[in-house]
């Protein structure tokens, strides 16, 4: 299986995630994410499934140079 997750800077909201033990970090959220995923499968041809808009994307960081906006 092979993948490809984008979206543009615009298509995500920040939100912030605070650890129960401590410290927090910073989820890049998007539900506008374009996705193609192809499947390989044995004694058939591959199986392309993709999206333009519909896929969810979330990044977990700790690095705050990611240019997004925390809306929370």
């Amino acid at each position: 299986m092979t993948g490809h997750l984008h979206a543009p800077r615009e298509a995500f909201v920040g939100l912030t995630y605070y650890n129960p033990p401590g410290g927090s970090h910073t989820c890049l959220n998007s539900k506008m994410a374009a996705c193609e995923v192809t499947l390989e499968r044995p004694n058939r041809p591959p199986l392309t499934l993709q999206t333009r808009h519909r896929a969810a994307f979330e990044i977990l960081t700790d690095d705050p140079r990611h240019g997004v906006p925390l809306a929370a």
